[in-house]
């Protein structure tokens, strides 16, 4: 009343504080990469991305991740946020050779306020990151290139293949096999092979067999995927000249003081070795006998080349047995310890064939009537035959064609003697042939009797008394 001012006005300000709003994402597909993968990038994988409801555009944006196996990790997962396309880019690196399952877990913050009411961080979410195993392909050294003699039998290089290994050490457990393929498999009675455990290399080439050949060698794991290495190698069979060959009879039977003797084909089925050495030529064929043999043979035994006809002539009388070492040689060489040359024996029996014993006879004989019994040297010079015989044995072969005059009958020794006894008041002439006879044989055409001698026994009459 009375104009009065019962009202003041007094200016003041409200003022609506702004509090902070999460920021808010939409994570991703949980991620599935393979074993050594190395760095993984992939864009836009988490989506929706602001800094927050009304909260002002240019609050900055971290995300916080972490996983919880982080030794699979060489870079560990992150999360870059572009609020240009309301998107983050997820990255990681794999550790080389890890595999495994993470969770991974994931919240992002805005750069503004945090204190109550105030809220900077988003609510957490989790996914799962997998490596999943990947094979990986099993490693080996091999050796140098293998060379080897020709028929070398069971060839063994010890640890040949090194270094063998299924992989990395997650994978130590796995089995190994290694496979070898020759190209040239003929070459082989037991193919080549490689043992997994000590890297042993075998073999066995096919008898008389040379060449080379490439190997392909793999050696395969069982974890699949990326499970065999291959590597190549070379193998030499190096050739070795083998010696000749032929066939010949053990034995050559020929007789004393035959004629020149001459076999063609005295040796048969002569080879310069097996068949793959078919196109080397035989180059010489010789004979040898021991230096005391010599003297039987007027032409020494000698194998003609080619035709391989044997021939010899023997010395007048010669006997024995006589060793022939026979010695042929091809052109295949030395190399690599081969060898060129063959030697075969065999023996040439020169049969003795017996000659008659021979004797000189004596004179004719005359006795007394009434004479007593005779024994004297009639034969000298009893001989069995040639010098070669003279070990056998001489007996006299004695008839008579008056046995009836001899109280005992006519008989000669070895030596030549000549026996016999008168009867009482025989008395004639007496015929005797006498025949020398020895103890070699008939074999071969031998003699072994004189021609028969004769000569006479005179028995005189002794002129009596009349009465």
């Amino acid at each position: 009343a009375n104009n009065g001012h019962d009202t003041t006005t007094v200016p003041f300000s409200i003022t609506v504080r702004h509090i902070n709003q999460p920021p808010t994402f939409q994570k991703g597909a949980d991620v599935v990469v393979d074993e050594n993968a190395g760095e993984v990038i992939r864009e836009g994988w988490a989506t929706g991305v602001t800094v927050g409801p009304s909260n002002p555009a240019d609050l900055v944006l971290n995300f916080d991740v972490s996983a919880d196996k982080p030794e699979l990790f060489e870079v560990q997962p992150r999360l870059v946020a572009s609020t240009a396309t309301a998107s983050a880019r997820l990255t990681f690196t794999t550790k080389p050779y890890m595999n495994g399952v993470a969770w991974v877990t994931v919240f992002l913050m805005n750069s503004g306020a945090s204190d109550p009411p105030d809220n900077n961080k988003s609510p957490t979410q989790t996914f799962q990151l997998t490596i999943r195993p990947v094979n990986q392909a099993p490693a080996f050294t091999l050796g140098p290139d293998v060379a080897v003699l020709q028929n070398s039998g069971l060839v063994r290089r010890a640890a040949y293949a090194s270094g063998i290994s299924a992989g990395p050490s997650n994978e130590l457990a796995q089995s190994l096999v290694f496979t070898l393929t020759p190209a040239n498999p003929a070459l082989f009675m037991l193919p080549p092979a490689i043992d997994a455990a000590s890297g042993d290399l075998t073999f066995a080439a096919v008898p008389n067999v040379n060449g080379q050949t490439s190997i392909a060698v793999c050696l395969k794991d069982n974890g699949g995927g990326s499970d065999t290495t291959c590597k190549n190698m070379n193998l030499a069979i190096l050739a070795v000249n083998q010696p000749p060959v032929a066939a010949l009879e053990p034995e050559v039977k020929v007789a004393m003081n035959s004629a020149a003797f001459s076999q063609v084909g005295f040796l048969r089925d002569v080879a310069p070795g097996p068949a793959n050495e078919n196109t080397q030529q035989i180059v010489s064929v010789t004979c040898a006998i021991p230096e005391i043999s010599r003297s039987l043979f007027l032409v020494e035994p000698r194998i003609a080349l080619g035709t391989y006809t044997l021939t010899f002539t023997l010395a007048k009388d010669a006997l024995g047995d006589v060793p022939v070492t026979v010695t042929i040689a091809d052109n295949g060489g030395r190399a690599n310890g081969g060898i060129d040359s063959n030697a075969f024996k065999f023996t040439i029996r020169i049969m003795g064939v017996n000659r008659a014993p021979t004797f000189v006879p004596g004179p004719a004989i005359t006795v007394m009537q009434g004479s007593l019994p005779y024994n004297a040297l009639w034969a000298s010079q009893v001989s069995p035959g040639i010098a070669a015989e003279g070990s056998q044995v001489v007996s006299f072969n004695v008839t008579s064609n008056r046995p009836e005059l001899f109280a005992t009958v006519p008989a000669m020794d070895s030596q030549g003697y000549l026996t016999f006894a008168l009867k009482a008041a025989a008395f004639g002439v007496a015929q005797l042939t006498i025949v020398a006879v020895d103890n070699g044989g008939t074999a071969n055409g031998g003699v072994d009797r004189s021609e028969p001698v004769t000569t006479t026994i005179t028995i005189r009459q002794i002129n009596q008394m009349p009465t």
